[in-house]
């Protein structure tokens, strides 16, 4: 379930914050670049290039699919991709948005996403959880806390192993 309504939440905070144009314009020759680096690179070069913590996108990636080819990302509810985009979803960013089945593409939304919320700025347990799964965000990961727990440990382990 929370696999069909994250990617919804994705949308609409990236086109209410106004971020669709900055997803704009990552299909062409940009994305041609980060196809050949490793999936962990591509994280890493959306998160630097957009101000979002590598090691907590890189977290949250590996939550929601734990596969180093995207195109094995695809959920049984239809959500595609490293970051489990849903098809409305891209549908309301449009064709010439970011590429659902890339790690970089998915990553820079993703990452718009994360600082919408602030979790890069949640240093505690007990503020992550609430921020990743607080039921008065609505349907933000299912008010899944263990899902929001073991991200925040994995974040706090890939920092420290200096991804």
């Amino acid at each position: 379930m929370r696999r069909q309504i994250i990617p919804q939440l994705f949308c609409w905070l990236v086109v209410l914050a106004g971020v669709a144009d900055v997803v704009v314009g990552v299909g062409s020759s940009a994305m041609a670049d980060q196809q050949s680096d490793s999936p962990q690179e591509q994280v890493r070069q959306a998160a630097e290039e957009y101000g979002c913590d590598p090691a907590l996108l890189w977290a949250i990636q590996r939550s929601e699919c734990d596969f180093e080819n995207p195109k094995d990302c695809m959920s049984s509810v239809g959500a595609m991709g490293p970051f489990q985009f849903m098809p409305g979803t891209l549908e309301m960013l449009g064709e010439s948005q970011a590429d659902v089945w890339s790690y970089y593409g998915s990553g820079v939304v993703a990452c718009e996403f994360v600082l919408f919320l602030g979790l890069q700025e949640q240093k505690s347990l007990d503020d992550f959880v609430f921020v990743f799964a607080d039921p008065s965000w609505g349907f933000i990961w299912n008010e899944d806390v263990p899902q929001a727990t073991q991200v925040y440990w994995d974040w706090q382990y890939y920092k420290t192993a200096g991804f």
